[in-house]
């Protein structure tokens, strides 16, 4: 997507996403939620049939990001005109970093938006300025927040601005989750190795080894209410016991099925909604759903605890987090 975004900005042309009638891989159907979670600047996430203009003829080109310089009459060495509709397919190595690895496409995105020149701004002022203009909360997702924050008393700071917290994310993998039934009951599934995939992936983390130590790095986090995101029921019941936050429900991945209970998707959008809002933010493990909420903050990045830390005397609650995962 962000790959699209800066081609359409480049380029000078409109930017329509299909998202409903394309799975993406790893993702799922994400399209089909997207529209009731998120709205854009300019940018209408519920417009499925984009008109292009009664009577024009158009031209589609199918573009590899990698293939040099973009602008109003030139996409890497292709003529465009007006009546010109680009194509950018997702999942074929069209990330933006190909975009931007060509020094006139950076300088004229450097200037469109006054960022520093240098690669790594641009590519961290990239994501956020697509997440700035694409991702912001529907009411749906806003009240999802307000009523979390209510539920746990944590008010907005002065000026209307939203509640200081900060949160920590364990992602101890897919097999954690209730996604949706057992393995070999899903029928909604795309296929059997897909089911035995989500159903068996566990990932090593300090949650698994050492749950208090992990607790623990909320110390380095700074100060606000402390908030603990993960896909482990385990590790959201540890984090329960020793007062830290949690949101309810069990978690999904939304790529596992085609189909998902609302409550299931309301959890997965606010998880990720609430890491993006935090203050600051630390993950145990490393994942893309953290890193992409993060976007929000130009740049600065989660801060990594892959050993844990040393055990504060705030967590001493006892844990386990390390049995063999359930089957459904």
């Amino acid at each position: 997507m962000v790959s699209a975004y800066a081609i359409s900005l480049l380029t000078e042309r409109a930017l329509l996403l299909n998202w409903h009638q394309c799975p993406i891989a790893g993702a799922g159907h994400v399209g089909s939620y997207i529209a009731d979670y998120f709205e854009g600047r300019g940018f209408d996430w519920n417009a499925r049939h984009a008109a292009i203009g009664v009577g024009v003829r158009v031209v589609k080109v199918h573009l590899n990001p990698r293939s040099g310089e973009f602008n109003r009459t030139h996409a890497g060495g292709t003529a465009l005109s007006h009546q010109t509709l680009l194509e950018v397919h997702a999942g074929e190595h069209a990330g933006p970093d190909k975009v931007m690895r060509n020094e006139a496409n950076k300088r004229r995105l450097s200037a469109t938006f006054a960022w520093d020149a240098s690669a790594q701004d641009t590519w961290a002022e990239l994501h956020w300025s697509a997440f700035d203009l694409l991702l912001n909360p529907s009411r749906r997702l806003s009240a999802l927040a307000a009523a979390f924050f209510a539920q746990h008393a944590m008010k907005g700071v002065e000026g209307g601005g939203p509640p200081m917290f900060v949160a920590l994310h364990a992602r101890l993998g897919d097999g954690e989750m209730n996604a949706p039934r057992t393995a070999a009951l899903r029928s909604d599934m795309v296929s059997a190795a897909t089911a035995a995939s989500y159903a068996s992936e566990l990932r090593p983390s300090a949650m698994r080894t050492d749950p208090l130590g992990a607790l623990s790095c909320f110390d380095q986090l700074g100060a606000g209410a402390r908030l603990l995101i993960t896909d482990s029921v385990e590790a959201r019941d540890c984090a329960v016991r020793n007062g830290v936050l949690t949101t309810e429900g069990r978690a999904v991945h939304l790529g596992s099925a085609h189909t998902f209970l609302r409550e299931h998707i309301d959890k997965v959008m606010l998880d990720w909604w609430l890491l993006a809002s935090a203050t600051e933010a630390g993950t145990l493990d490393r994942s893309t759903f953290l890193e992409t909420a993060r976007w929000r903050h130009q740049g600065r990045s989660p801060m990594v605890f892959r050993q844990g830390c040393n055990s504060s005397t705030a967590y001493q609650a006892p844990c386990d987090v390390s049995r063999v995962v359930r089957a459904g």
